[in-house]
């Protein structure tokens, strides 16, 4: 009988835990941690690109487009002179997909510029003449070639290096272009790369001369590796302003 007893109280123990367990809510499971995504500027970039394509393979396109652009400037003026070159960099930095322009002007022509488009992938190009109140202004000092050294993937690739990537890394589809003129700071040679999503801008300058990189307002970024520091005293650049 004391056995009976003891068995029945066994069984209503077990039965009693099931029941509470049954009854317990299961805990849950905790929340996966948010997760920040950093926009990644350009995923899909084709593998051999403005970033990384060796920058003296540019020179022949751009040596063979400033050609062609020239000899058609001379024959709208004999005296033409290149004073800005404009790149517009294709959203994929695919290689050769550039379109470039040239823009000249003339002793005999003081109220116009040349321009000569062309596309580095079709080789179409376009020529205008264009008012200089319209664009860029009168006072314009035509490039010294004595001081163009370097292409604009070049000036590109240093560009990012110092600031540029990281924009694009933050702007996703940047539109970029690369101007190379007689700007401030010291009214030198620089090419110009200008990164642009919505208001949203960066410009980082390169001396294509040695090398040296400034901000928009001619603060040093860096030397370009094994150039001189942006303070450091160098032979100036000295070509006059020519008011055509």
């Amino acid at each position: 009988m004391n056995n009976l007893k003891y068995l029945s109280a066994v069984i209503l123990l077990v039965s009693i835990s099931i029941l509470f367990a049954g009854c317990k809510q299961k805990e849950p499971d905790p929340s996966p941690a948010p997760t920040s995504t950093i926009p990644v500027a350009n995923e899909n970039l084709p593998t051999n690109n403005l970033i990384n394509v060796d920058v003296v393979t540019i020179d022949t396109i751009v040596q063979q487009n400033y050609n062609l652009a020239k000899v058609k400037a001379e024959e709208w003026k004999p005296d033409a002179v290149l004073v800005t070159i404009s790149v517009k960099f294709p959203q994929d930095l695919a290689i050769s997909a550039a379109d470039e322009t040239f823009i000249f002007g003339s002793a005999e022509d003081t109220v116009n510029w040349w321009s000569f488009s062309i596309s580095e992938k079709t080789s179409r190009y376009i020529r205008a003449i264009i008012p200089k109140e319209d664009y860029l202004g009168v006072d314009i000092q035509p490039i010294n070639m004595d001081y163009w050294k370097m292409n604009y993937s070049q000036a590109f690739q240093l560009a990012e290096a110092n600031g540029g990537q990281a924009f694009r890394s933050q702007n996703t589809n940047a539109s970029i272009t690369a101007t190379l003129h007689h700007t401030q700071p010291r009214n030198w040679l620089w090419w110009e790369i200008e990164y642009k999503f919505g208001t949203n801008k960066l410009v980082i300058k390169v001396n294509p001369n040695d090398g040296q990189i400034v901000d928009e307002t001619g603060n040093p970024l860096s030397t370009g590796g094994t150039t001189p520091a942006a303070t450091t005293t160098t032979t100036p650049q000295t070509t006059p302003v020519i008011n055509y």
